[in-house]
């Protein structure tokens, strides 16, 4: 007899069939999704009330924690995405790589780097803090979705910020998350001590 079943425990329990469903027609959903779900569509979407959407979610989510499954359930201002979690990020820039998927260079991470610490930045401060003119790897990052401009106020020079794009592509909930478990050394590398030095230097010089 395999561990962990018993001849004696009825095959069918309807509750925890329900139950069973349930979670995968969640995960699913969450799966074939695009964009972040929020509660109310998910329990639309399934047939149940927000009460009970939102404990199926957090079970699922809990599931999830283990160490044994790559993924993780994300919360973004009350919505949901599924996605594979950072510590796995070699293993993904890998296949990307071999998909053609083009990395980003040392130039682009490090510009990355300055803006996300700095944000909203202008293409000036950029530069004086990386030493070098960053107005080309500013658009190649633009391009790529991983920085917008902010709406510019009168008189003012453009500024730039990560996006949403930015947070995926490193598995971060949000900005904070960015200064949680060493993450900054980790996303951004050697990088991150150069920018970061040379952010602290413009800070005591400003």
């Amino acid at each position: 007899m395999r561990k962990g079943y018993c001849l004696k425990q009825p095959v069918m329990d309807r509750n925890l069939e329900i139950r069973e469903n349930e979670a995968a027609e969640l995960e699913a959903l969450l799966f074939a999704s695009a964009r972040p779900l929020s509660t109310k569509l998910i329990a639309k979407s399934l047939g149940m009330n927000e009460q009970k959407a939102l404990a199926l979610i957090e079970a699922f989510r809990s599931v999830l924690e283990k160490p044994s499954r790559g993924l993780q359930l994300r919360e973004m201002n009350d919505s949901w995405r599924l996605e594979t979690k950072s510590i796995h990020a070699d293993v993904v820039a890998a296949i990307r790589s071999e998909r053609g998927e083009r990395p980003l260079t040392q130039q682009a991470l490090e510009t990355l780097a300055v803006v996300a610490l700095r944000q909203p930045v202008s293409a000036d401060e950029v530069t004086a803090i990386r030493g070098v003119d960053s107005a080309a790897t500013i658009q190649t990052l633009r391009g790529r979705r991983f920085i917008s401009k902010v709406a510019r106020q009168p008189g003012q020079p453009g500024r730039w910020r990560t996006t949403q794009t930015f947070l995926d592509l490193f598995g971060l909930r949000n900005l904070d998350d960015l200064y949680r478990d060493n993450k900054l050394e980790r996303i951004f590398g050697p990088v991150y001590g150069v920018a970061d030095s040379r952010n602290n230097s413009a800070q005591n010089g400003s």
